[in-house]
């Protein structure tokens, strides 16, 4: 402490409420019932991910999900945007817009072909 008052850095990646408490390590008897809360919140979007999906037949429609992630891999909650979604291999479909809510997005993706599906992103 310096003059009554003391700091502390606080520094975290994951986006999560941080309980902040005193301890009397001295054992001075001072009064440090005092605590607080920090809310460390998840950053702006710097990429998408493709949720993993389990590999499917031709007879199912397999729900790709997408997740919007900031730097650190934290879900950005607050992310609403719309992309575009191409959906390209043998008879496939699902191309159109993503649209997320709450940093999630989902889409059915489907092809009457067995065969590789790629799927793509492009912002507006």
């Amino acid at each position: 402490l310096n003059g009554g008052m003391g700091s502390v850095l606080l520094h975290n990646k994951v986006a999560e409420s941080v309980s902040l408490s005193l301890v009397d390590v001295s054992g001075t008897g001072l009064d440090i019932s005092s605590t607080q809360t920090a809310v460390f919140s998840a950053g702006v979007t710097k990429r998408v991910l493709i949720v993993p999906v389990a590999n499917s037949t031709v007879d199912q429609t397999p729900t790709l999900q997408f997740r919007a992630t900031d730097q650190f891999g934290n879900t950005v909650s607050s992310e609403s945007r719309s992309l575009t979604l191409t959906v390209q291999g043998a008879a496939a479909t699902g191309s159109g817009t993503l649209t997320f809510s709450s940093g999630l997005a989902s889409r059915v993706v489907q092809s009457v072909l067995p065969g590789l599906i790629t799927v793509s992103l492009l912002d507006p």
